[in-house]
């Protein structure tokens, strides 16, 4: 028996739930079986009772003793607590029981509708998830809510209404929930939402003078990373260079500042800053990539320079911000080629790696202890324009007035790499940017992209395959099991297998998106969060093996509440102010069109919001006729000025 005893006991320690169902209903049917024996003492009784209980009670015994050694030593599955899923940033899925075997079986659990409107739609955080079943998430106007992962009913929510354009996010640890939104970082408790503090000291009122969400270039556009005892995170471009702090997780207290810009040119345009979350390394080291210096041409080819710490990977102390070694990807960027991703640290056959890409298109290991190139792969499509900085600085480039550039501003690497056994996984966005010497950067038609999935060996950067896709993929690499999903632009949620890259697994989601996922256990959390126009749904969706609920929920009843009767200001009130200027309705968003300068018609008005479009989410589907036809006449009626 000892044997047995110890299976039952790491049994109990590691096993997952089919193993606790059977033990507690074998423990129910020994307790009711004495109750029984004590008030009737001719129980089990002789001949076929006998039988049929000694049987029951056997095949009680033999199932749960079959699912412990079942179970026994799997871990049950981390939560996916922050942004990458781990510090390092690997993004695995460890314990998951999604694979390749039963991805088909994947359906809708449950959703949840995004209302937020931002340029870049309405979610593009990565959800996260703690021991306690619930999952966190953040729109694109920095409102925060707390969800039962099992049931999708919301537990709270926290409002910030205050726009930012991604990628952001929170994280949970130890019961706080930490983020962001464009002017201040917070902490809230995990099981109220209550504000445990705030931290309005990290974008100097000196930089708040370029355009942008603060009038100060981005703000802080970053899903914070948490780790010994301090929350990681930066502003994103500022007037000046974006700044990387740490704060005191328990009081949010600025420890310590980076200037991730050094050059004097950011004096003049917005730069630098970071837009994903920092890796931490073994020793303790914060490793951040960060973002271009917004120049023109003109600039980068008059007065040329590095622009340091610009498309570069920084390493700097955790505890005091004393930068340690930094790599430059790009000199003298002037394409918005920003070395943007998280980091990844990670190890192959006994050597350190960190992993670093960005939008230039191409894929580094680096020396963790410092900084030295391992190898470089580019990914993705390039049309002639990866040297065009370092030539400029040796006044050997000329430019047309105008011209193409591929990878474009939202091109290349563009989204967070994956790594699991030796194998790095890479999304790519081939898109082409309409480019101007005068005026930079470039514009870029999203309806044009296409996309990749590759993957590397780790050693090496040798490409070991390159699957196409149909759209950008823009959602992340995340590995599980035998699996790497992403999602791509055109919003198609796609696994594809780890061994050859052959998509097996394709679903069409209700949007276009350009979300991450998050997988715990049996659910994968993600996001249509790119509005598209008429039909198109912006909502969470959580799938879940065996699953089988609507992608989109059926369209309220004429006769709920607010249906012919609705009134228009209240729905207003409740689904546009927060991104919209009305004076009538003391609204003073800043994020859609000022209708008091607009002064929209009615049918204007309700075509609108029927469809979405520029940014705005549809609400055909999520409002009634008669609420629709109620707030086109209110706001038609009282837009203008006062």
């Amino acid at each position: 028996m000892p044997g047995s005893s110890a299976l039952l006991i790491a049994a109990v320690e590691r096993s997952k739930a089919p193993f606790f169902v059977a033990g507690g209903v074998l423990v129910v049917w020994a307790l009711a079986s004495a109750a029984l024996g004590t008030r009737r003492s001719s129980f089990p009784g002789t001949g076929a009772g006998l039988a049929a209980y000694l049987t029951a009670t056997a095949a009680l015994v033999l199932v749960t003793m079959g699912l412990a050694v079942a179970t026994a030593g799997t871990d049950p599955a981390p939560p996916w607590n922050s942004a990458n899923g781990d510090v390092r940033n690997h993004r695995v899925a460890t314990g998951s029981e999604i694979t390749a075997s039963n991805v088909r079986r994947l359906g809708v659990a449950w959703t949840m509708p995004l209302t937020a409107s931002s340029i870049y739609g309405t979610f593009a955080a990565n959800p996260v998830t703690d021991s306690h079943g619930v999952v966190y998430l953040q729109d694109l106007q920095s409102n925060v809510f707390a969800v039962d992962l099992g049931s999708g009913r919301r537990l709270w929510s926290r409002t910030y209404d205050s726009q930012d354009i991604g990628p952001n996010g929170v994280v949970v640890s130890d019961g706080v929930v930490y983020g962001a939104t464009a002017a201040f970082a917070f902490a809230l408790d995990a099981q109220t939402g209550r504000e445990l503090w705030r931290n309005t000291g990290l974008v100097p009122p000196a930089r708040k003078k370029a355009g942008g969400e603060l009038a100060s270039g981005f703000g802080i556009d970053i899903q914070p990373q948490v780790a010994n005892g301090r929350v990681y995170l930066s502003t994103g471009a500022l007037l000046g260079g974006g700044i990387a702090y740490a704060l005191d997780a328990e009081t949010g207290r600025t420890i310590w500042s980076f200037d991730t810009v050094t050059d004097p040119v950011a004096d003049k345009v917005i730069a630098g800053g970071a837009w994903n979350p920092p890796a931490i390394g073994p020793d303790g080291t914060v490793y951040f990539g960060t973002g271009n210096m917004y120049q023109p041409a003109t600039v980068a080819l008059k007065t040329p320079g590095r622009r340091l710490y610009a498309d570069s990977t920084v390493a700097l102390d955790g505890e005091t911000g004393k930068l340690r070694w930094f790599y430059q990807a790009v000199p003298n960027d002037f394409h918005d080629w920003d070395l943007q991703l998280s980091p990844i640290y990670t190890e192959r056959d006994g050597r350190d790696i960190l992993l670093e890409a960005g939008k230039m298109g191409y894929v580094y290991a680096l020396d963790p202890a410092t900084g030295k190139l391992i190898w470089k792969t580019k990914v993705g499509v390039h049309n002639g324009h990866d040297d065009d900085g370092e030539l400029a600085m040796r006044h050997a480039l000329r430019v047309p007035s105008t011209d193409t550039i591929e990878p474009g501003i939202v091109g290349g690497v563009e989204t967070n790499m994956a790594v699991a056994d030796g194998v790095v996984y890479v999304p790519v966005a081939n898109l082409a940017s309409q480019w101007s010497a005068k005026a930079g950067l470039g514009k870029a038609d999203f309806g044009a992209g296409t996309g990749e999935m590759l993957a590397l060996d780790l050693a090496t950067g040798r490409i070991l395959w390159d699957a196409k896709l149909s759209q950008m993929a823009d959602g992340d690499a995340t590995v599980v099991n035998d699996l790497v999903f992403t999602t791509t632009f055109d919003g198609y949620l796609v696994a594809l297998e780890r061994k050859s890259g052959r998509i097996t697994w394709r679903q069409k989601l209700p949007a276009f998106t350009n979300a991450p996922i998050a997988v715990q256990d049996d659910t994968l959390i993600t996001a249509a969060s790119f509005p598209g126009g008429k039909d198109q749904t912006t909502e969470v969706i959580a799938f879940r093996l065996g699953a089988h609920g609507p992608l989109v929920p059926s369209a309220p009843s004429e006769g709920a509440a607010g249906g012919v009767a609705a009134n228009g200001a209240d729905v207003f009130s409740q689904n546009c102010s927060s991104c919209h200027t009305l004076a009538a309705a003391d609204a003073k968003g800043t994020v859609g069109p000022n209708l008091d300068d607009l002064k929209p018609t009615a049918a204007v008005v309700q075509r609108q919001v029927t469809d979405g479009g520029g940014g705005m989410p549809a609400f055909g589907g999520r409002l009634t006729t008669a609420q629709i036809d109620a707030v086109a006449k209110y706001v038609a009626g009282v837009a203008g000025p006062k």
